[in-house]
């Protein structure tokens, strides 16, 4: 099994360039939210959220739409994740 540590390393080479914002346990994916601020101030609309299978290590860009993804990633419970 992938653990949190490990999901994150291989999460954040896919969002180069973005922060980490919250981390999601889905029961079959740890899922990571990232973000990027533009000078303007706003949040970049586009920025990835992660999904690294916890048995395979496989990571998918996690994209909405669909509304089924927005779901899975509201139904995952946060986990306190620091750097």
């Amino acid at each position: 099994m992938i653990e949190v540590n490990e999901a994150y390393e291989i999460a954040k080479k896919k969002a180069e360039g973005f922060e980490l914002g919250k981390v999601k346990d889905s029961g079959e994916m740890w899922i990571f939210c990232f973000f990027k601020r533009l000078d303007s101030g706003h949040l970049c609309p586009q920025s990835p959220n992660i999904a690294v299978n916890k048995k395979t290590g496989k990571a998918i860009n996690l994209v909405i739409p669909p509304i089924d993804n927005l779901d899975i990633i509201n139904k995952a419970k946060t986990v306190d994740f620091k750097i």
